[in-house]
């Protein structure tokens, strides 16, 4: 049925009848040795003048109509007609039996310019059977080489919330391991679908139908990775222990150094709402590395709620409770002798409606309020991940020790995410 489809499609958008010829005989080539293909067709040869990308990926295919610049970008002319083979065999091929349907992607940044990024998306779904309770979800770049025989990429995400019946979830997947030796296309398609894990993760299989995006790499691509993957892949190899390890992921803002112009926006709110920019204490100079690492903790352990005390040297205690609103966004509630002194929202960018009303909500359950004027200035500041901290005690506006342990927070829930201020 789905290449009959196919087929179909090729008939009514595209005028070249030896092009129909020939992605009858490719397709079913590939469909009878078990691997992925795809078509690259210009302009002159569719009823609408436009450029097409053909994926046939995993039993289904995935048209993409391509910009005269993406065209460029891949070399196709006009009257160009493209065709090549996954070099690896479909490895699971179409899941056997789907209890989720994926029905929408959207990448956080649909040009890529650093090699060791992960790579950021949103996955819209529907439950539609019993879910599995271990779940990951894989992206494949089948065709991400120029010289197709030798390269194909893949990596996963393994998201720590469970599935609703329906609903988005953001998958913050590994960059990509690729030797820099490897040429890739500057335009690729991207497929995604949920598997089901089992016996320790040594079993995979996949659970979901495939949805589909474009990436681009930036111009400049290319060159960085020479020196970028390089010293990604060294750093992969060279970290023993778990210890080395976890130091050698600490993001810049958690490591042991000062993290001035890390804490974002600061705003003061005034017993009668009112509201101004608040100045921006000194950080102080001290080893975050041991609370960096508590957050990290609490974070994998209940990235929902947990708190306690803070406890900096030569400063009074300040008691904090952290609130996940969603699952790229939080608030952390700042107190002193039972009374909240600031509130640190947490965002990083890519958090729908729905996401920022339950963040409001947050505030709103802890009777603090969120000045209209206060979330404009919020919403104004280009920078994203961003931590917006909100002063309700004048005394709080002075406070290092809310200033110095709220972007080491910030900074443990982005690491979650790939992200970094």
């Amino acid at each position: 049925m789905l290449r009959e489809a196919a087929i179909r499609w090729v008939r009514t958008n595209c005028t070249s009848e030896r092009f129909h010829v020939d992605f009858d005989r490719q397709l079913d080539e590939a469909m009878t040795l078990g691997v992925n293909c795809v078509f690259a067709i210009g302009e002159a040869l569719t009823r609408v003048a436009k450029p097409y990308l053909l994926h046939w990926f995993g039993g289904e295919l995935f048209i993409f109509e391509l910009t005269s610049r993406q065209a460029a970008r891949l070399g196709i002319g006009p009257m160009s007609v493209r065709h090549a083979r996954d070099p690896e065999l479909v490895h699971d091929g179409a899941a056997a039996a789907t209890s989720i349907s994926l029905e929408k992607l959207e990448m956080e940044r649909p040009i890529l310019s650093e090699i060791d990024r992960p790579i950021v998306a949103r996955c819209h779904y529907r439950v539609t059977g019993e879910p599995p309770p271990d779940f990951a979800f894989r992206m494949d770049l089948p065709h991400a080489a120029v010289d197709v025989g030798s390269h194909s990429l893949h990596a996963w995400a393994q998201p720590r919330i469970p599935l609703t019946r329906a609903g988005s979830i953001v998958l913050n997947f590994d960059p990509l391991e690729v030797s820099p030796v490897v040429r890739l296309n500057l335009v690729m398609a991207g497929f995604i679908r949920c598997y089901a894990i089992k016996e320790s993760g040594r079993n995979r299989t996949p659970v979901s139908n495939a949805v589909a995006a474009l990436l681009e790499l930036n111009d400049g691509f290319q060159q960085k990775r020479g020196t970028t993957a390089g010293a990604h892949n060294t750093a992969a190899t060279d970290a023993v222990g778990a210890q080395q390890k976890l130091s050698a992921q600490l993001p810049p803002a958690a490591k042991p150094a000062s993290r001035k112009g890390f804490a974002g926006l600061a705003v003061y709110i005034s017993p009668d709402g009112r509201c101004q920019n608040a100045p921006r204490p000194e950080q102080l100079d001290w080893d975050s590395t041991a609370l960096y690492r508590r957050f990290h903790k609490s974070l994998l352990k209940d990235q929902q709620q947990f708190g306690g005390d803070i406890r900096l040297p030569h400063q009074s205690v300040i008691q904090f409770e952290w609130r996940g609103v969603a699952q790229t966004a939080g608030v952390a509630f700042w107190s002193r002798k039972g009374r909240i002194w600031a509130a640190s929202l947490v965002f990083c960018g890519v958090e729908n409606a729905q996401d920022i009303a339950a963040l409001r909500q947050a505030l709103a359950g802890k009777k603090v309020p969120l000045p209209e004027e206060a979330w404009q200035a919020i919403l104004a500041k280009p920078e994203r991940p961003l931590l917006a901290t909100l002063h309700y005690d004048i005394r709080s506006v002075g406070d290092a020790v809310v200033m110095t342990a709220a972007p080491v927070l910030a900074a443990a829930f982005y690491a979650m995410f790939g992200a970094a201020a």
